[in-house]
């Protein structure tokens, strides 16, 4: 009898785990769309979401290497990004262009990373 006891944990653990992601499942918890990838080894190691409908807007649930955040999924939005121009600052505004505004695509500059408009086609094209 005492054997049973871990076996009794191990399906109770199993059981609210199916029932979460059934619940999750019937929520509309899922967001399409890719998780970034981190170019960290590992960020900090806190749980602030479980899944993606606890997560704000359009973003997924996403490892950050060690916990998991909520995140912009990855997308490529169409255009080019217009080449770097002059001296900017040297910082890393997004990582991808899921994290920028309207038609604006994560384009780099001199010294980083910045959303800015796509190139557009001439007419002639």
């Amino acid at each position: 009898m005492e054997q049973l006891g871990p076996a009794v944990c191990v399906i109770l653990a199993l059981s609210a785990f199916v029932h979460h992601g059934i619940a999750t499942a019937q929520k509309g918890g899922y967001v399409p769309g890719v998780c970034p990838l981190s170019h960290r080894l590992f960020g900090l190691c806190v749980e602030l979401c479980s899944n993606d409908s606890v997560c704000p807007d359009d973003q997924k649930c996403c490892s950050n290497g060690c916990g998991h955040v909520c995140t912009a999924p990855y997308k490529v939005k169409p255009g080019l990004c217009p080449p770097p121009v002059g001296i900017s600052l040297c910082a890393f505004l997004c990582q991808q262009d899921g994290q920028c505004p309207e038609e604006k695509k994560c384009c780099t500059t001199s010294c980083g990373l910045d959303c800015r408009d796509p190139l557009r086609k001439s007419p002639r094209d």
